[in-house]
């Protein structure tokens, strides 16, 4: 899903999150994710790099979870933007798939997964 569609929206700006007007659209992402009646979010750049360095324990924690998967081997979407540069709207993305962690700036139009988190 594109970053937007991470977030939460199907349409709208590709602005910074705050200046997003997601009223009357479609939920998408960690919007429209039902689970122990919490509100999830996309991860920060942060939070995607600290379940890199505890992904053996997430993956043990989640086994024989309805719903649940261990993390991938794929690259996941942070909630965490960069400034636009000219009409470039770019959000860190955090690559899983590599052997140590990489995370790097991506345009928001291109695919990426989500793992939602929720705060308590």
């Amino acid at each position: 899903m594109t970053w937007l569609q991470a977030c939460g929206s199907d349409g709208g700006s590709l602005d910074i999150v705050p200046k997003v007007a997601f009223s009357g659209l479609v939920a998408t992402g960690c919007a429209a994710y039902n689970h122990g009646g919490r509100k999830w979010r996309v991860p920060t750049q942060r939070e995607l790099q600290l379940m890199w360095v505890l992904r053996d324990g997430i993956k043990y924690a989640y086994v024989g979870v309805s719903g649940a998967s261990p993390m991938g081997t794929h690259r996941y979407w942070s909630s965490t933007e960069e400034p636009p540069v000219s009409t470039v709207y770019n959000a860190w993305i955090f690559d899983f798939s590599a052997t140590f962690p990489r995370s790097h700036p991506s345009d928001k139009t291109g695919s990426g997964y989500v793992r939602c988190v929720s705060d308590y």
